[in-house]
């Protein structure tokens, strides 16, 4: 898991060096320190042009559960293109 201080360093390489550290904490809280949750929600946030500011931290909970559940069926579907031989 990640620090609060290594995901605010995440935050601000791949989102944008401005964003302040109430956004970054709640990045952290809303992704548990999770490194996958994490880049699903950051990836969600650049996309959707979200500001990286405290008064944007309520966008973090939707995000999670819409790209977790998206990631989760890209894996399912590329397990699925592996065949009955594939094992896990």
């Amino acid at each position: 898991m990640l620090s609060i201080d290594a995901v605010g360093e995440l935050v601000r390489t791949r989102l944008s060096p401005d964003a302040d550290d109430e956004f970054c904490r709640a990045c952290a809280h809303a992704s548990g320190g999770n490194p996958f949750l994490l880049a699903e929600a950051i990836l969600a946030l650049r996309a959707d042009k979200v500001r990286p500011v405290a008064a944007a931290t309520g966008r973090l909970d939707a995000l999670r559960a819409d790209n977790v559940s998206r990631a989760l069926l890209v894996w399912l579907v590329r397990l699925a293109r592996l065949g009955p031989d594939a094992t896990l």
